[in-house]
C-alpha cells in the first residue's frame, strides 16, 4: 500500500486467508496462507512489485533475470540478460538456456524450490502442484 495515502500499490491473490505476518528477506516477500502454501513473491529488481506483466511507474535498478509466474504451476516465463541454468534444491541441474526469453513447460517437474543462476545473480522459485 502506499504509505502518504494508504492506495494500495500492488495485491497477490492466495487461495485462502493470510492470516501471517509477511517476512522480507533479499527482495522476496514469504508469507503462508491458510491454503497450505508457502508465497514467495519477488520484487524483480525493483523498487516495488511487479504484477500481470505491467510495471506501475517503477524504475528498474538494473537489468536483471526475470522469472513469472513465481510461485508457477505448469509454465514458466524467463527473460535472461545473459546465459543461465536452472538448478534443483539439491544442486542438481535442470536445464541450461541461453540469454533471452524462453518459455518452458514444468507440468513434468516435481513440487519444490529451485535455484536460476544467471551470471552473479540468483533467483529462487517455486513450483506448486
Amino acid at each position: 500500500m502506499n504509505s502518504a495515502d494508504g492506495s494500495v500499490k500492488w495485491k497477490y491473490t492466495t487461495g485462502d486467508w493470510v492470516d501471517s505476518s509477511p517476512y522480507v528477506e533479499n527482495g522476496v516477500v514469504y508469507c503462508g496462507s491458510d491454503d497450505n502454501y508457502l508465497y514467495a513473491i519477488e520484487t524483480y529488481g525493483y523498487m516495488g512489485f511487479k504484477e500481470d506483466n505491467t510495471f506501475k511507474g517503477l524504475k528498474p535498478l538494473a537489468k536483471s533475470l526475470y522469472a513469472s509466474p513465481n510461485p508457477f504451476r505448469s509454465t514458466l516465463n524467463l527473460d535472461l540478460p545473459s546465459p543461465a541454468s536452472i538448478y534443483s534444491q539439491t544442486g542438481q541441474l535442470i536445464k541450461h538456456f541461453d540469454k533471452g526469453n524462453h518459455k518452458i513447460s514444468t507440468s513434468n517437474w516435481r513440487v519444490g524450490v529451485y535455484l536460476i543462476k544467471c551470471g552473479k545473480e540468483t533467483k529462487r522459485i517455486v513450483k506448486l502442484n
